[in-house]
């Protein structure tokens, strides 16, 4: 009913702003939050806290954010409502500063792209397999040296699988 946010000092931090910018309790915070959020992302933001407050939608999301300083960040936003007598009272939140996982996720799919450009580009048989010895990835050359489908026959099975027998 008041609109009334409280945010730790973490949640200051990550909005880039000082309590004695936006003080405790003051309904400024929402705005001052949504104004964080790229623009494009805002209505999905807003959306999903209305659904909270209002029907009781608890939400997870992960966005762009810019601080109040200018800082880009990329941001886990939760929440959950709260309820009291089939109503929703108040809606707990969290928002957390996942920049550095994002960052390691970005590089992980560049090193990904790579090796996968290289695979592709060497003439010779290449397999990746997991530790219980599934093919998780195969090359253009094995797989038109041994006839197989990549996808039906070869990814997820093992040698064994793949070719019985003696040689298997």
């Amino acid at each position: 009913d008041t609109q009334a946010m409280h945010w730790t000092e973490e949640t200051y931090s990550i909005h880039g702003l000082a309590p004695e910018e936006v003080g405790p309790g003051s309904k400024e915070h929402i705005n001052r939050s949504i104004e964080c959020y790229e623009p494009k992302d805002r209505p999905a933001i807003m959306a999903a806290f209305q659904g909270c407050v209002e029907g009781g939608q608890p939400y997870d999301m992960e966005l762009p954010f810019t601080t109040a300083k200018g800082h880009r960040l990329w941001i886990r936003t939760t929440a959950r409502p709260v309820f009291e007598g089939g109503k929703v009272i108040r809606v707990i939140g969290n928002i957390m500063d996942i920049t550095e996982r994002k960052v390691a996720e970005e590089l992980y799919r560049g090193q990904l792209n790579f090796v996968e450009t290289l695979m592709r580009a060497i003439p010779a048989p290449v397999f990746y397999k997991d530790a219980e010895g599934r093919y998780t990835s195969v090359n253009t050359t094995l797989v038109a040296r041994t006839g197989r489908t990549r996808k039906r026959d070869l990814l997820g099975r093992t040698a064994v699988d793949v070719f019985p027998g003696p040689l298997g």
